[in-house]
Formats: structure tokens, sequence, C-alpha cells
């Protein structure tokens, strides 16, 4: 019994019959599923990297802070800064994977972080 529906016997030779081509397809599948995977992941920390490297260096930050006086003149800065960086990030196109649903978790916490840290 199948989905409570009756399988005959008729339907169980034909299944035995048809079960080494439907099986030679799925182990086909599976590998290409793979090589596909593996190519995302490959792309996906080249992205990554590719961020990374492109980042500004803490010291352009703090010469940015030394230019302006005042303390909320500072403030205001680094919220636009926060602003146009986390801006940049949801503009940016991902391919849906789970290596991008990680960066988007972490960038959330990283936001998350920096709200809390200018309470």
């Amino acid at each position: 019994m199948n989905d409570g529906k009756e399988i005959t016997r008729s339907e169980q030779i034909q299944a035995l019959q048809d079960y080494p081509i439907v099986r030679q397809r799925v182990v086909e599948q599976q590998e290409v599923y793979i090589l596909k995977r593996t190519k995302e992941k490959e792309t996906g920390q080249k992205n990554l990297e590719d961020k990374e490297n492109n980042k500004p260096d803490p010291g352009q930050k703090t010469e940015n802070k030394k230019n302006n006086t005042t303390g909320e003149g500072n403030k205001g800065k680094k919220n636009t800064d926060e602003d146009e960086m986390n801006k940049k990030f949801w503009e940016e196109p991902t391919e849906y994977t789970p290596e991008s649903r990680l960066e988007v978790h972490r960038h959330i916490e990283k936001m998350r972080k920096l709200k809390d840290k200018d309470k």
C-alpha cells in the first residue's frame, strides 16, 4: 500500500524492471548537483574573499574621525557610513545558497551589534 492506494502485483513487477534505469538517473542527477554545489561554494568563497579584500583599512576610518572635530559630527558620519554599508549590502545581488544565507545572518548580527554599541 502506498499513500492509501493498493499497489498491484503488475505495478510491483513494472517498478522492479524500471528500477535500474531510475536509479541510474538519480545517480547522474546527484553527480550534477554535487558539481553545481562545488562551483557555488567556490564562487561564494571568491566573492567573500573579494569583499574582505575591498574593505577599507581601519586606519582610514580613524583619519575620517580625526578630520571631524565635533563629537556629534562624528556620530552622524558614522551613522551615514553604516547606512551606506547596509544599503550597499542589501542591494547587491547574490545567489541563493547556504553560504549566502550565512553571510546575510552575519551581516544582520553585525548591524545589531553596531546599534547596541551606539546605545
